[in-house]
């Protein structure tokens, strides 16, 4: 994933940003891996960036076969995006600092 000099993810043409939360967690299924990281949703990909280092992931939407609320009592809320169509692929955004809901609805 390419980034503008302001740290902005680079979006493909016609590719339009939908939601930006600056204050997530990245998760590589259940196994948090990078803390924080900005995750932005786009009409096209899920993207990631963690603030830390230079590392940017993206998914493409066409690969996310379910979305899952994973949120607890008492704990952070999370949702879990399914990757092509197999439970045991999937990766988890977490939202410490709320947004969960709004970046489901978006």
């Amino acid at each position: 994933v390419e980034v503008s000099g302001g740290g902005r993810p680079i979006l493909d043409p016609n590719e339009v940003e939908v939601r930006m939360d600056p204050a997530t967690r990245f998760y590589n299924r259940d196994d948090k891996v990078y803390d924080p990281c900005v995750a932005t949703l786009t009409t096209h990909r899920v993207l990631w960036a963690a603030e830390n280092n230079n590392i940017r992931l993206a998914a493409s939407l066409e690969l996310v076969s379910a979305v899952t609320d994973k949120s607890g009592f008492m704990k952070t809320p999370k949702l879990r995006l399914e990757l092509a169509g197999d439970q045991r692929s999937y990766v988890t955004i977490g939202f410490p600092k709320g947004g969960k809901n709004e970046f489901l609805k978006a």
